[in-house]
């Protein structure tokens, strides 16, 4: 019997002491966590928070431990019905969020995963809390630029829509003043012509003698005429 409780003596300070060293490692893990960590009751009172949360909100533990996390981490007097811990006891699965939060400057990407018991009732909950305002605030800025990039595209085919417009109406301008230009030419044309063929066909009578004979001066200007007509009709 001594022997057996000796053993078990030993066999409990092993356990205890391997407890003990977990404990110091997750303790250390915890610690180690770049995200603030918080670790709440079923009240959302806070149990336990890492270095990250009390360096985030610039507090001491002895000012985080215990209180609520709404008045800690948000500042309010009351659980907003928003709040991730409310929504995750309403429906006793992990809640992801995005909260902005004014009086930190800093908007997070919030985890909650509810703690349950050996008979699986919620005996609290683990708040995770990833700072993503840099990325916001680069997404904001992108979101802007490509707003005013738009705009501008919008401006420029507006400014290419009234070019095309006004490039348009120059072509139908030109349209018009060429065809009124052919209708002038056209008519110019036949306007000539016509005096024209009567000089031809005259000066032809003429030189064919068919109203008398010509004598060589004569003959010489009569060619003149048809000449300088046949030279006019072809213009």
């Amino acid at each position: 019997r001594a022997l057996q409780e000796k053993a078990h003596r030993e066999e409990t300070a092993h356990l205890q002491e391997l407890i003990l060293a977990g404990k110091r490692e997750w303790e250390l893990t915890f610690d180690t966590v770049s995200d603030p960590v918080f670790i709440l009751d079923d009240e959302c009172r806070i149990l336990r928070a890492n270095r990250a949360a009390a360096e985030t909100l610039g507090l001491p533990f002895s000012q985080i431990i215990g209180k609520h996390c709404y008045e800690v981490v948000h500042g309010l007097s009351a659980e907003h019905p928003d709040c991730p811990h409310v929504l995750m006891r309403q429906t006793g699965l992990e809640t992801r969020r995005d909260i902005s939060e004014p009086r930190l400057n800093k908007i997070f990407q919030t985890t909650t995963t509810p703690l349950r018991d050996p008979r699986g009732g919620m005996r609290g909950c683990t708040h995770v809390m990833h700072d993503i305002t840099d990325r916001r605030r680069a997404e904001d800025e992108i979101r802007k630029l490509n707003q005013e990039l738009e705009q501008r595209v919008q401006e420029r085919t507006a400014e290419l829509e009234r070019a095309n417009q006004e490039l348009d109406a120059r072509r139908l301008e030109a349209e018009r003043a060429s065809g009124f230009k052919d209708q002038f030419l056209s008519t110019m044309s036949h306007e000539l012509r016509t005096p024209l063929n009567a000089v031809l066909g005259f000066a032809e009578l003429l030189a064919d003698e068919h109203y008398g004979p010509l004598n060589e001066r004569q003959q010489r200007y009569v060619n003149h005429i048809h000449s300088g007509g046949k030279h006019l009709l072809r213009l």
